[in-house]
């Protein structure tokens, strides 16, 4: 069996692992988390598929914030107040998605919830994807192409426009990692983030020039061992 990008070969077994970038951002995450272990001041988190030094550490100064990906759930009342809006805030009755569910979602009650099925009345079309004939009906009905993706969650009223103004006006707490970056450098505002690991999944500013990461990069590396913040 050839071996594959990515991939290591075990006997008979082939592993496959998601690809990594290693690119300039992707090598000063390492560096950074590697200097911060070495410094006394933090054990680096560790692992198999990112590497010894691959997954980050806990560690904030005055200068940079670093943190491994977070696993946990929310804990403070960022969800609560999420859902309170939902509730108080439905798509209006008249709206595709309100249609669309009261004729194929069936509430099976206890932890089921809501779930999506055909009810009676409402057969299988097997030339239209697999979906129910109404789903194309409403489609048509709102001048929707129901070929494109989102047949299950078109919105026609203002729901979907207030929603992202609502979650604009709250946050989560301080002490809530759920959307507090994997790195922050303080004066520039550079953010990374990533997925499980160090190089899986990044996110940051491509536009931000080399010179920057370079000068962020130098300041970060002095700042490390200094008194924490």
């Amino acid at each position: 069996m050839a071996e594959e990008k990515g991939s290591k070969q075990m006997s008979d077994l082939l592993l496959v692992f998601p690809e990594v970038s290693e690119d300039l951002v992707s090598n000063m995450m390492v560096a950074i988390t590697k200097k911060i272990e070495e410094s006394g001041d933090e054990i680096a988190v560790q692992g198999i598929l990112g590497g010894t030094y691959g997954y980050g550490a806990h560690y904030k100064n005055d200068v940079f914030e670093m943190r491994p990906f977070y696993w946990g759930d929310c804990v403070c009342d960022y969800d609560t107040l999420r859902n309170e809006w939902e509730e108080a805030n439905p798509h209006d009755d008249h709206c595709y998605q309100t249609l669309f569910h009261n004729r194929h979602y069936v509430n099976y009650g206890g932890d089921g919830g809501w779930n999506f099925d055909v009810k009676p009345g409402h057969e299988r079309d097997e030339n239209f994807e697999d979906k129910c004939t109404c789903i194309k009906d409403l489609c048509e009905m709102f001048h929707i192409d129901p070929n494109k993706p989102g047949s299950h969650v078109h919105c026609t009223c203002w729901h979907d426009i207030k929603y992202p103004i609502f979650l604009s006006s709250i946050s989560h707490a301080d002490h809530c990692e759920m959307d507090k970056p994997n790195f922050l450098h303080y004066k520039s505002g550079i953010k990374v983030e990533w997925y499980k690991y160090i190089g899986r999944g990044m996110e940051y500013d491509e536009d931000i020039p080399v010179e920057t990461w370079v000068n962020v990069f130098k300041e970060v590396l002095e700042s490390i061992g200094e008194k924490r913040a």
